[in-house]
């Protein structure tokens, strides 16, 4: 079973038992998907799954970047805990992730199902000796979090081009303004940056 933050349900519950500063992401990441609700992005979330990862990945833009705002702008009134060696474990395991998911798909691609598996197995225990234990990684893994293309486990193209419109737009609130009109993956790619 995937743990989940959350869901954008409204009012969107959310799972508040990770550290204070994770939670006002989630919270700020469903908040992000009722917002996109009212825009053609939000409604074509069930379009296929480029577009869920779309909306998805502006979510967990919009989600990080706002809560850590949340968490700053209250930041004297509550202690939020610096994790850097949680920091420097996604440093070293996130391309690890990364590189298993585009070699998992080639194998896929390829008809290797079984050397697919053995690869998963091994990338979960290589993972668990570097501090970020997998109960199990396999398709479904790759699957469910390659739906969020700012996951290191993504091979989508559009977590990259979604990252690079919002280092170039002027705000938030201009990166929405420019993302929430998307409604296909043929729009995001005239949209996107590539």
């Amino acid at each position: 079973m995937t743990t989940i933050g959350g869901v954008a349900l409204y009012p969107a519950p959310v799972v508040s038992s990770r550290d204070y500063l994770r939670t006002l992401q989630i919270m700020a990441h469903e908040w992000t998907h009722h917002y996109l609700g009212f825009y053609p992005l939000g409604l074509s979330y069930a379009r296929g799954p480029e577009m869920r990862t779309i909306n998805e990945t502006v979510s967990d833009i919009v989600g990080d970047e706002l809560g850590e705002a949340a968490a700053l702008s209250i930041a004297a009134e509550l202690p939020i805990a610096d994790n850097p060696e949680r920091q420097s474990i996604l440093a070293r395991t996130d391309p690890i992730l990364r590189s298993l998911r585009l070699e998992v798909d080639e194998l896929l691609a390829q008809g290797e199902v079984e050397e697919a598996e053995r690869r998963m197995e091994a990338a979960r225990r290589e993972l668990i000796d570097a501090g970020r234990p997998f109960r199990k990684i396999n398709q479904a893994f790759l699957a469910f979090r390659g739906g969020y293309g700012a996951s290191a486990s993504s091979a989508s193209q559009w977590g990259p081009r979604l990252f690079a419109l919002r280092e170039a737009s002027q705000s938030l609130a201009h990166f929405l303004e420019q993302v929430r009109e998307i409604n296909s993956p043929e729009e995001a790619d005239r949209v996107l940056p590539r």
